[in-house]
């Protein structure tokens, strides 16, 4: 079988060289000058220096440098509140993102070999989402929520690219896997310096201090498919083990509810997975979901306290509104403000607008805690269906995988892992909202991977024969596979080669 060769590893030769090679000396000149320069201007020219290696870096190896870059996100999580000249590390690194991947799949669509596809749903999600706000009061608001969003969604679509072969397969899967041990080190960080979990809900779990835990829990989260993808189908067991070992932690610790839930999701898919395959990947799974429920009843004070509020459900008036730290009357203003006039049912209010309703109703500046309602509020059941669309082709990607004869039964077991990050990030869509937070990037990593074995049915980094020699695991899932156990069949023949 051919396979073909992927061009996305080589480096860019030529004018982009020589372009590279100057950005270089213009770094060099920069952190030079920095030394003489003002405490003003010192970060300036450092934050310059950085962003001028990082292109030359970008120039020579392409896909590298924005895989890497995205891995490093976490690290940014845990200073996003540090801002240089009124521009906090997070908007920079989203600055950055957009503009190196506009410029990775510009790049890629010079390509005349390997055509790029571009996915028409989120294109057209980003489409809608600009035409219904850029056109409201507050442009830059507008721009600045509309970055977030496309942030992870570029991110998709160059991971999709990059993913169009095995070796391209296999780089995000790592890049995924470094963003895990990143996010495994800012939780660290954040909780030597007190800014992580209990210590953000002071005072009984009530009351709320410091920078909060949400970003890297619900990341953790989301990369957890791919560490536990490692140890069930991709073979690195022990290093995908502690990874997925040192997210549950992060999980676990941070105290987020909705984390807690989508945890539960992405668990929930490994056991489906797993018991469906053989002794050893359902003991695999057994001993996760013990080592997990040991944890959580060591911590279960501190847990139970977290959901103690959701008791006044069942009360009335005032007090069933501060269910769920206040959710259900936020999601009440939320809904009102949606269907007050059938201008703001069918094309919302604008993103301005939208807030200061919030601020009124609520009294504080506070999201939705939805992004349906958010959307809902923002651009009208136009800009609410469209964002269902979205997250039913999201759901629909993994399902492609699981359906499809061609695939190997790994392939299908490592798409049942991936069902369960989407399914994890659609329901916290819901009950917390994720598509203007920094979590999203993981998964636009997450989904782009799994677009591009979506397209690659036989030929993907969990095949036999794979870019990596011995990929293929010993932990198969016949059950998974449409053909009978063709897949366990090749897996074994595989072996007997190495």
């Amino acid at each position: 079988m051919s396979i073909k060769t992927s061009t996305l590893a080589r480096p860019r030769l030529g004018p982009a060289s020589h372009i590279g090679l100057g950005c270089l000396f213009a770094a060099a000149g920069l952190l030079a000058g920095s030394q003489m320069a003002s405490t003003t201007t010192r970060p300036i020219a450092v934050l310059a220096a950085a962003a001028l290696v990082y292109l030359a870096f970008f120039l020579w190896q392409p896909t590298v440098a924005i895989l890497g870059y995205i891995a490093l996100r976490p690290l940014v999580d845990a200073f996003v509140f540090q801002s240089y000249h009124g521009f906090t590390l997070g908007v920079l690194w989203g600055i950055g993102m957009v503009v190196s991947a506009s410029l990775f799949l510009v790049m890629e669509s010079a390509d005349r070999v390997h055509r790029m596809r571009v996915a028409a749903v989120p294109i057209a999600f980003l489409f809608i989402l600009a035409v219904l706000t850029f056109t409201r009061p507050e442009f830059p608001t507008a721009v600045s929520d509309w970055t977030k969003v496309a942030s992870w969604i570029l991110v998709l679509l160059v991971c999709e690219r990059i993913a169009s072969d095995r070796a391209g397969q296999l780089r995000c899967w790592w890049a995924g896997i470094v963003m895990a041990c990143v996010l495994v080190v800012a939780v660290g960080i954040m909780i030597v310096q007190h800014r992580y979990g209990s210590t953000f809900y002071a005072d009984a779990l009530s009351q709320i201090t410091g920078e909060p835990p949400h970003p890297l829990s619900l990341t953790a989260v989301l990369l957890l498919p791919l560490a536990l993808s490692g140890a069930l189908v991709v073979g690195r067991r022990r290093l995908s083990l502690s990874i997925a070992a040192g997210l549950l932690a992060a999980i676990i610790l941070s105290y987020v509810r909705t984390a807690y839930i989508g945890g539960f999701l992405v668990l929930g898919a490994l056991v489906a997975v797993a018991v469906r395959g053989r002794g050893r990947a359902s003991a695999f799974a057994i001993a996760a979901v013990l080592g997990l429920g040991v944890a959580v009843y060591a911590m279960w004070g501190r847990i139970s306290a977290r959901f103690s509020d959701l008791t006044l459900l069942a009360d009335s008036g005032a007090a069933r509104a501060g269910a769920g730290s206040g959710r259900i009357g936020i999601w009440r203003a939320a809904l009102n403000g949606s269907f007050d006039t059938v201008q703001h049912a069918i094309i919302g209010r604008g993103r301005w607008d939208a807030e200061q309703l919030m601020i009124k109703a609520i009294g504080s500046h506070v999201g939705a805690h939805n992004d349906l309602l958010d959307y809902l509020l923002v651009g009208g059941v136009v800009l609410g269906i469209a964002w269902l669309v979205m997250l039913a082709w999201m759901i629909a990607t993994p399902l492609h995988v699981l359906r499809d004869r061609r695939q190997s039964s790994d392939a299908k077991a490592f798409a049942g892992l991936m069902l369960g990050g989407a399914a994890a990030f659609v329901l916290m869509s819901m009950v917390n909202a994720i598509a203007p937070y920094q979590a999203s990037i993981a998964a636009g990593l997450l989904l782009g991977l799994t677009r591009g074995v979506m397209v690659t049915p036989g030929e993907t980094f969990l095949d036999p024969d794979s870019c990596r020699p011995g990929s293929a695991t010993a932990l198969t899932h016949p059950a998974l596979d449409a053909k009978g156990g063709l897949a366990e069949q090749l897996v074994h023949q595989s072996s007997d080669v190495v």
